[in-house]
């Protein structure tokens, strides 16, 4: 199972656990969130949180996080604060865009990958005969408690 994405520029959500990016990491004020909007989101257009940062929710379960996009319709007073303070980082919707398309051909290639790897030890498992050894000792003590009466 893959446990982190290398090379990810952006803050980043994975299996309930943070991740920097290999770019930015998580702003401090995230790390101190107890509201975890991010995380609650089933979108998959970029959104705003109550601290000002910009997230993004995917299809594969990934949420990205932390960011501040340059083009963002709301203009909440948290948004405006949060562009001036990090505006030295701020991201286009167009890097954003392509980074996610990155990601998600990556996560496809993975999960193939990870999915022909299982598939070739199953069928080594199978032509070894190697479940019928597994099976007898698993089952071994019962039989002999059951013959012991």
């Amino acid at each position: 199972m893959i446990s982190s994405i290398p090379l990810f520029p952006f803050p980043y959500i994975f299996n309930g656990e943070k991740f920097d990016g290999s770019l930015l990491s998580w702003p401090e004020e995230c790390h101190r969130c107890k509201a975890d909007t991010c995380k609650i989101t089933v979108m998959n257009e970029p959104s705003i949180c109550s601290y000002g940062f910009n997230y993004q929710s995917l299809k594969n379960g990934i949420i990205i996080g932390g960011i501040v996009l340059r083009e963002y319709s709301s203009q909440s007073h948290a948004r405006r604060k949060k562009r001036n303070a990090y505006k030295d980082v701020l991201i286009s919707k167009q890097l954003l865009k392509n980074a996610i398309q990155t990601l998600e051909e990556f996560s496809l290639a993975a999960l193939e990958e990870l999915e022909k790897h299982k598939e070739s030890i199953i069928e080594q498992y199978v032509s070894d005969k190697q479940y019928e050894l597994d099976f007898l000792r698993n089952i071994r003590p019962d039989i002999m408690r059951g013959l012991s009466f």
